[in-house]
């Protein structure tokens, strides 16, 4: 499980640094980050919501680690990480799934780069965070 929980917490930093980047005025990748209604940006992120994103997704990988490393986390904090966990798989479940429109398994608008990257990467990529998230909190029960 320690593995595993290494893995998902690199993966969650990598995202964090590549947020911090797109903060600092970086371009790279954001055109395939945010979804497109006819060709233009369905939203645009502030930098504030960038830098809470960022934040977000290293807490998560604070959360992979010490679901993987629980012996040496105190009994209150290792609870609240396994609720923590378990709120977390369910986020990036729903995430997979989507809204039906813009994101997701079930997006309707299907022919933007953002689509194709989130059909082959990102929905994927958070039905296995689910799945690994769900895994690591059920073995700490």
């Amino acid at each position: 499980m320690q593995i595993i929980s290494i893995s998902v917490s690199l993966i969650f930093f990598f995202l964090s640094l590549l947020h911090f980047y797109w903060v600092c005025g970086g371009e790279a990748w954001s055109q395939k980050a945010i979804p497109e209604i006819n060709g233009k940006p369905a939203f645009i992120p502030s930098k504030f919501i960038t830098v809470i994103v960022a934040l977000a997704l290293a807490a998560c990988g604070l959360v992979a680690l010490a679901l993987g490393f629980s012996p040496q986390l105190h009994i209150t904090l290792l609870q609240y990480a396994i609720y923590i966990g378990w709120i977390l798989a369910g986020i990036f479940f729903i995430r997979a799934i989507g809204d039906f429109n813009l994101v997701g398994f079930f997006k309707k608008i299907k022919g933007s780069e953002f689509a194709k990257y989130d059909t082959f990467l990102y929905s994927p990529l958070c039905l296995a965070l689910s799945f690994v998230f769900s895994t690591l909190a059920y073995n700490q029960t």
